[in-house]
């Protein structure tokens, strides 16, 4: 069984690799997505998600592998978080961009796109056969697709 029949969500906006960042969070506030597909002529390049913003106003010091640790000796670095956010406009989407996102077919097997789903924690790309993006497969998406094959009625489980 493939992921061929299972409808995908179609983003209402691609983000050119060359859109800058401040632009890039409003537009992901405004649409109410964590995740946005980027995309250079309809051709998918990866993902932005509202993490990796996150991460991108946060000091260097407080991403690296003792963070916490470190950032809680800096005291409140809240002016430094907030001065990061103002300066997202200097910055452009492809300084934040996830290239490494796995991609899925629409002949993807189902168990395959299930496992990448789970392991990314986050929708992934569908893509055609040349190239194109299509939409996002989203765990919602996945799970109810499965739930009507397997005829669930949901509700029945503790």
């Amino acid at each position: 069984m493939t992921i061929e029949t299972i409808p995908l969500n179609a983003p209402s906006f691609c983000l050119p690799v060359d859109t800058p960042l401040d632009e890039a969070l409003r537009r992901m506030l405004a649409e109410g997505v964590n995740h946005a597909p980027v995309c250079q002529d309809r051709e998918w390049v990866g993902m932005l998600s509202m993490r990796d913003l996150v991460g991108g106003v946060l000091p260097e010091s407080a991403r690296m592998s003792h963070g916490p640790v470190e950032f809680a000796l800096m005291g409140d670095a809240s002016s430094e978080v907030l001065g990061q956010l103002r300066q997202m406009g200097h910055h452009r989407v492809a300084d934040l961009v996830r290239r490494d996102v796995p991609i899925l077919k629409r002949d993807h097997r189902l168990a395959e796109a299930a496992l990448l789903i789970y392991q990314q924690a986050m929708p992934l790309p569908v893509l055609g056969s040349d190239g194109s993006f299509l939409g996002m497969l989203s765990p919602r998406a996945l799970m109810q697709h499965m739930v009507e094959r397997a005829g669930a009625s949901g509700g029945h489980g503790h």
